[in-house]
């Protein structure tokens, strides 16, 4: 069994961030169509590193990277090569990470890694907007998979769930 190490810190919430759903209501273009049921947009990438996620909690830029991974792959036919360095970098930068203290390995939020990720960039490559999802709204979930290739979300779990085999959704939310 593999432990990794958790890193998300809850959810911080900023009113000026711009909502899908306005943009999927605009007369024109036509609305998109309706998601297909099934699609896969990481059978293509070849390599999908832990960027040290099983020593440290930088899942929330290890997930970004990931995110360039894919997208670089679909959208050139050759994942972008992030590396380690470039994945600490963000995770100092965001969560203030320092190496050398490991009292600060406490994670990191989402929305403070978005800001950076479209100032700063992973790996020399910036997102040029984000947008958020209701993630209550499982067709605008497929339907943001579906123009994007991802959702970048996390979920926030207690340190009893490492190692655990499953999970339950309590009242079968998200």
């Amino acid at each position: 069994m593999k432990i990794h190490k958790l890193g998300k810190k809850p959810a911080k919430v900023d009113a000026r961030t711009l909502k899908l759903s306005k943009y999927l209501r605009l007369p024109a273009p036509p609305a998109p169509p309706s998601p297909p049921s099934e699609v896969s947009w990481i059978t293509h990438v070849r390599n999908w590193p832990m960027f040290m996620n099983d020593r440290i909690g930088d899942c929330v830029p290890a997930g970004a990277a990931h995110a360039v991974e894919q997208w670089t792959q679909y959208a050139c036919g050759q994942e972008a090569a992030i590396t380690d360095a470039q994945v600490l970098k963000a995770y100092e930068d965001v969560g203030g990470y320092d190496p050398d203290d490991p009292s600060t390995d406490q994670g990191c939020s989402m929305l403070d890694m978005l800001k950076y990720w479209r100032k700063a960039g992973i790996g020399g490559h910036k997102i040029l907007a984000f947008v958020s999802v209701d993630q209550k709204n499982l067709t605008e979930v497929a339907q943001a998979i579906m123009l994007f290739g991802n959702v970048y979300a996390g979920v926030q779990l207690p340190l009893s769930a490492q190692g655990a085999d499953k999970w339950t959704v309590a009242d079968g939310g998200i």
